[in-house]
């Protein structure tokens, strides 16, 4: 069956606080929120802080919003659209991303795959002369085939394992990059 992914997935947009407004920003506690270049910048497919936080005062007075944890994060705007990562904790996003989620009782594992199967059709659906942007409209109305529900959930079911694999990975790694990064200063 043809569904729209609009009618598949909640799509929230992000936003940026005023950087002339230093007390909207914290390096120290605060919200974690990323930034394309922490999308970027990141190797793997979790993502859980950026290079800087937002306070909450920061997120009230701009678009951002909260976004749940293992959301889909979909950039939709620069020469990285179509760039994908899914955040393990709640976080907040910039305006170019797009905030991809059923519901917090449901995993979003065929969706991860639906969407990044999709990408080249998605990337066509960009527009701009300078920056490339996939509207959330253009998002909303990109039509995919759907299996029946129960072969999703079996899906999920069978690559839950795996994506909580490759997070514990992911998160060793950082760690012992980490780790690394000490002693190669402390030789020096």
């Amino acid at each position: 069956e043809r569904k729209k992914l609009g009618d598949l997935v909640t799509i929230v947009g992000g936003g940026t606080p005023s950087t002339k407004c230093p007390e909207y920003w914290t390096k120290e506690g605060g919200i974690p929120w990323i930034g394309i270049s922490d999308l970027t910048a990141n190797k793997g497919k979790f993502i859980n802080k950026g290079e800087i936080n937002i306070t909450e005062e920061g997120k009230r007075n701009s678009s951002t919003r909260l976004i749940s944890k293992n959301s889909i994060l979909f950039s939709c705007a620069g020469t990285n659209v179509g760039k994908m990562g899914m955040n393990d904790k709640e976080l907040c996003i910039s305006q170019n991303f797009f905030g991809i989620y059923r519901s917090k009782y449901q995993e979003n594992y065929y969706y991860w795959f639906l969407i990044k199967i999709n990408v080249t059709s998605l990337q066509r659906r960009s527009f701009g002369t300078v920056i490339n942007l996939i509207s959330q409209k253009n998002f909303r109305e990109f039509e995919v085939l759907l299996p029946p529900q129960k072969l999703i959930e079996k899906f999920n079911n069978c690559c839950k394992p795996f994506f909580q694999i490759q997070k514990t990975n992911e998160k060793e790694i950082r760690e012992l990059l980490k780790l690394q990064k000490y002693f190669i200063e402390l030789t020096n």
